[in-house]
């Protein structure tokens, strides 16, 4: 499978898809007289990348303006659709993907999309380790690293350098 995405194609249910798509995404059993007849996504995977066919609900939105939209707007459109998608099915005493067809991993996507839309796609720690006396001293990395010296006069144990630690 390859991660790129090829193509996002949009179409609204009730209203006439093009013979492209149909062909594209084999269409012929989701149609009735030409017009879409259901809500979701079609997910295709193929060598020259991924296809995605998002069908909106009618009068959810113009295909037009949501075509025009940024990628992180439409896929958070289609976060809210497949979200209230599954919603409906577990009204219906339907638990996941066993209990109706389908090629896509809707609820491994719906779970991964949740966490990414709560903690951000990555994020890294970058930890500024040097030697000096001001700031804040890392006691345990001076414990370890510096070299212990003592001090005669008070009885004590003097560790240098000191090590701080700064996150960037």
């Amino acid at each position: 499978m390859r991660n790129n995405i090829q193509n996002i194609d949009v179409v609204m249910d009730k209203r006439t898809v093009s013979e492209e798509l149909i062909k594209r995404y084999q269409l012929e059993d989701e149609l009735k007289n030409g017009c879409s007849r259901f809500v979701g996504i079609i997910y295709k995977d193929t060598d020259e990348g991924v296809n995605i066919l998002v069908s909106l609900p009618f009068n959810y939105m113009d295909v037009d303006d949501f075509q025009s939209r940024n990628i992180k707007e439409r896929f958070s459109n289609i976060q809210t659709i497949i979200t209230s998608i599954l919603k409906y099915n577990r009204t219906q005493g339907l638990k996941g993907l066993d209990d109706f067809h389908c090629s896509f991993p809707i609820n491994a996507y719906n779970q991964i999309y949740s966490f990414y839309q709560k903690y951000g796609l990555y994020r890294e720690n970058i930890i500024n380790i040097k030697q000096g006396q001001n700031g804040n001293i890392d006691w345990k990395s001076t414990f370890r690293k510096s070299n212990s010296f003592i001090d005669t006069k008070t009885n004590t144990i003097v560790y240098f350098p000191f090590i701080k630690k700064k996150k960037l």
